[in-house]
Order: structure tokens, then C-alpha cells, then sequence
């Protein structure tokens, strides 16, 4: 059996992420929110230097076996959890630009006038 010993992190999202969730979830369906694994020093703590965020929306499942969709749809499994057995889902995901680093992890911020900035929460 496949194990994995790093430690992943679930970025919080942007307000249109959250809205669209809501909707997709007042209809009865599923969303999946993509965990990345933590970085060692990542310049952005919320996206891992990835620049954006990802949310999939699933049409439909699960099945036992993976079935035949057309893009922009795919196939998913999930472990199952509380409510939500384990199987293939049909998704479309969806990529948001990180609202912590703006999708721009790496960009340093130049001060004019030694002007002082006060830092992220998560900045060390």
C-alpha cells in the first residue's frame, strides 16, 4: 500500500470561489476542494507558490468504476468521508487566482522611501 508522510494544506479560497460553492451546493451536489502539499519555504503560505486555487464541482456519482464524460468534465475519486461514499465523480474543476498573493507568488514588494509595510500574519 501507496503512503505518503507530507503534510498538505487547504487554501483558503477567494469570495467568488465561496459563492459558487454555495450555488453549486443549494442545487444538492458535491464540491471538492483541492488540498497542495505544504512547501518548505514557500514565498505564499496559502497556495504554495502555485498561484491559484482549486475547487471541483462534481455533476455527478460516485460510481464503482471510472465512466466516459467530454471535456470539460473528468474523472475523480474520493475516499469517501462523512455522508459521501467513496467512488468516482464526475467534475469540472475550476481554478481561482490565490486572493493572498494575487497570483503572484514570487514578486517581491519594493518600498519607496524605506516606507515601512506591515507583513502577512504568515510572513516569518
Amino acid at each position: 500500500m501507496f503512503e505518503n508522510f507530507d503534510t498538505y494544506v487547504s487554501p483558503f479560497l477567494p469570495e467568488s470561489a465561496k459563492e459558487k460553492i454555495s450555488e453549486w451546493q443549494a442545487k444538492g451536489k458535491l464540491v471538492f476542494q483541492k488540498v497542495v502539499p505544504q512547501q518548505k519555504e514557500p514565498d505564499c503560505k496559502n497556495c504554495q507558490d502555485m498561484a491559484y486555487v482549486y475547487v471541483s464541482f462534481a455533476r455527478a456519482g460516485p460510481f464503482k468504476y471510472p465512466v466516459h464524460t467530454s471535456s470539460p468534465w473528468a474523472m475523480l475519486w474520493f475516499d469517501g468521508g462523512p455522508g459521501v461514499g467513496k467512488g468516482w465523480f464526475i467534475v469540472r474543476t475550476q481554478s481561482y487566482t490565490c486572493p493572498a498573493c494575487s497570483g503572484r507568488p514570487h514578486d517581491t514588494l519594493e518600498l519607496e522611501d524605506d516606507a515601512k509595510v506591515e507583513e502577512p500574519w504568515w510572513k516569518d
